[in-house]
């Protein structure tokens, strides 16, 4: 997601700061040498961990091979101001709101060796605890921290595996503005009047025959 925009994904939303976490880890975990055990590759058959979003829901995947699982819990959006209100343009009626998200970020360092994922999950913590101040000033956050590494116990999906979860308090600016509906007609009644030469007729048939039917 570093090099790329998803036209559903927006900035500072869930799988936003998902993204930002997994292409942390990967590049962490990429290139390190090849004595390093753990050495991540996009290729499957290649790689020595899986480094994926979500809780390891695919079973397939859960072989010899180490997994970094990266989830959310919930996150809060409080009120900062009185309706989230922070001013207004008197001229256009734009009004401008703000608060801020917080909540945590859950990495899950599973293994079927409860050593391995106790190193992993050392690995994880550490990283992000050395990288917080990079992460901040190339993502635009707000923090990172407290990061919280946990106990090494049996993971709660797979009794025979052992996992280590590592855990970051995030928190981040949420901006937006709204503009009077008046001002959107008059936008939109603008437009028409210096569109008058569009068949609109045509646009309204190309819409309403966007789905070719076969004849009966």
């Amino acid at each position: 997601m570093a090099n790329a925009e998803h036209q559903f994904v927006m900035v500072k939303s869930s799988l936003h700061l998902l993204g930002i976490y997994l292409n942390a880890l990967r590049e962490r975990f990429s290139s390190v040498g090849d004595d390093f055990p753990w050495n991540y590759d996009d290729e499957d058959s290649t790689t020595r961990v899986y480094i994926e979003s979500g809780s390891g829901d695919e079973v397939s995947k859960n072989d010899a091979r180490p997994a970094i699982y990266v989830d959310r819990s919930a996150f809060i959006f409080p009120k900062v101001a009185i309706g989230d209100f922070v001013g207004r343009q008197t001229k256009t009626g734009l009004r401008a709101f703000y608060s801020t998200g917080q909540g945590q970020i859950n990495i899950d360092c599973v293994s079927s060796n409860r050593g391995e994922s106790a190193v992993l999950g050392d690995i994880v913590q550490a990283f992000l605890m050395m990288s917080a101040d990079e992460i901040l000033r190339t993502q635009n956050l707000r923090d990172i921290t407290p990061i919280t590494l946990g106990a090494t116990t049996a993971w709660e999906k797979d009794k025979r595996l052992y996992a280590t979860r590592v855990t970051s308090e995030c928190s981040f600016d949420v901006k937006w503005a709204t503009r009077p509906d008046a001002r959107k007609i008059q936008t939109i009644g603008t437009r028409i009047t210096h569109e008058s030469g569009v068949d609109f007729h045509q646009i309204a048939l190309d819409s309403l025959s966007r789905v070719d039917l076969d004849d009966d």
